[in-house]
């Protein structure tokens, strides 16, 4: 959702900062952060971005947004599975992205499926209520329907 609103560049850069203060708490930790910058603020915020840019104008903003917020957590996760595979098995990464995709899907499909709702019912309401918001994201409202425009019919 930040990357539609901010765009993706001010988010990889947050999510360093929110990823050094965490370190902090024995949430992840230095040796992670690079691994964890990489999964979720360059590749979630990017493909996120990337469907965002795909699907405005082409769907409701509802389902653009949502299926961003979707596609930005499950690419996040597959690559987190794939960073996992290739620094403990490197031999067999194929093997082992499989294995840590299983562990991760009983917990992290639900939750992208929540983003897509959340996300989508989000980033509506910030384009209804305060659409200038939305001015990086490159969505503009549909103009106002008016006597004028509609040859007296509203």
């Amino acid at each position: 959702m930040a990357a539609i609103i901010v765009g993706p560049f001010p988010v990889a850069a947050v999510t360093s900062i929110v990823l050094f203060f965490q370190t902090f708490v024995g949430h992840g930790g230095l040796t992670t952060i690079g691994a964890n910058d990489w999964s979720m603020g360059i590749v979630g915020a990017f493909s996120g971005y990337g469907v965002w840019l795909g699907l405005r104008g082409r769907t409701s903003i509802f389902w653009a947004a949502g299926l961003a917020g979707f596609v930005g957590d499950i690419l996040t996760y597959l690559t987190a599975a794939f960073e996992l595979a290739i620094s403990i098995h490197p031999e067999a990464v194929l093997r082992y992205i499989g294995i840590f995709l299983l562990g991760y899907a009983p917990t992290q499909l639900p939750l992208a499926i929540m983003e897509l709702v959340f996300t989508g019912l989000v980033v509506r309401y910030i384009a209804e209520v305060r659409p200038e918001m939305m001015k990086y994201a490159g969505w503009t409202p549909p103009p106002v329907k008016t006597t004028e425009t509609t040859g007296g019919a509203v």
